[in-house]
């Protein structure tokens, strides 16, 4: 017998306590994550636990009417973990670095692209800001393509090994099949595709907040599998606080060892299997 929403909703509080805990027992000075520091991945891990933690938390004041709403977060909370968890893969500081700094080239792209109607009084000083800021970290992303061919790229590259200059970009599910290989576990590409469409408002999605009754079409007062969201919320969160509790705080082990277990007995092992594919 699969386990029931209450059972999830039970190890979805321990897990979020758990992130809480991490939380409480990592110190990461204001000073960290600029540039060269050698400190980026502490603030990288120290925000992803904070916002897979929110999400979690979200995902469980959503409750069962909305479970298909709650749905759309877990694949937040999978980026989440996916991210981090690729970034630890190789190359952690330097990618953390990569990650963080990409923020300067959204802003500048952002305030660059904005319609000539909607920009502020100060905006052209905001974008002399920005691109100066961008320039100080383009190095970090302009790489040559496999062909050659010089380019800016993502925060996501990875360095072509014997071609020093040289690297690839890595999309989200190029990411989840890095992460997965590396890691032996239910590999979450198929969840991720089906909550996708979720996401980006795709047709398929309509069918789960729609009924007919009496000969039309009517809202659904309950849409979505809430065992699915709260399951993959449960993981995920519990995931991304122990990769940090690993690097950051060591001393939280028994705890993480005492949801491990729980997680075990839960799924029996298969996570996809005792959740289902989110009816």
């Amino acid at each position: 017998m699969k386990p029931s929403a209450e059972e999830w909703r039970a190890h979805l509080d321990a897990c979020i306590a758990f992130a809480r805990l991490v939380e409480g027992a990592v110190a990461v000075p204001a000073t960290a994550g600029a540039p060269g520091s050698g400190s980026c991945f502490d603030v990288v891990a120290l925000g992803t636990l904070v916002r897979s933690r929110r999400c979690a938390e979200a995902v469980r004041s959503l409750g069962k009417p909305y479970a298909y709403e709650a749905q759309i977060l877990s694949r937040v909370l999978m980026e989440l973990y996916v991210n981090l968890r690729w970034i630890l893969l190789r190359d952690t500081e330097k990618r953390a670095e990569r990650f963080l700094a990409y923020t300067l080239l959204e802003r500048h792209a952002t305030l660059e692209k904005t319609p000539e109607e909607e920009r502020r009084a100060d905006h052209a000083a905001l974008l002399a800001s920005a691109n100066a800021a961008a320039a100080s970290v383009k190095h970090l992303f302009r790489h040559k393509t496999k062909k050659g061919q010089l380019k800016v790229m993502g925060w996501a590259l990875e360095e072509i090994q014997g071609k020093p200059g040289h690297a690839r970009e890595r999309k989200p599910t190029d990411r989840i099949d890095d992460v997965y290989s590396a890691t032996p576990r239910t590999n979450l590409r198929m969840p991720y595709g089906y909550l996708s469409l979720a996401v980006h408002g795709a047709p398929h999605s309509l069918e789960y907040v729609l009924d007919q009754r009496d000969g039309k079409f009517v809202a659904r007062e309950v849409a979505g599998d809430e065992v699915f969201a709260l399951s993959l919320a449960a993981v995920q969160v519990r995931d991304v606080a122990a990769l940090v509790a690993g690097h950051l705080a060591k001393k939280l082990e028994p705890e993480l060892q005492a949801l491990t277990e729980e997680l075990d007995r839960l799924t029996g092992g298969d996570l996809l299997a005792q959740a289902g594919q989110g009816d």
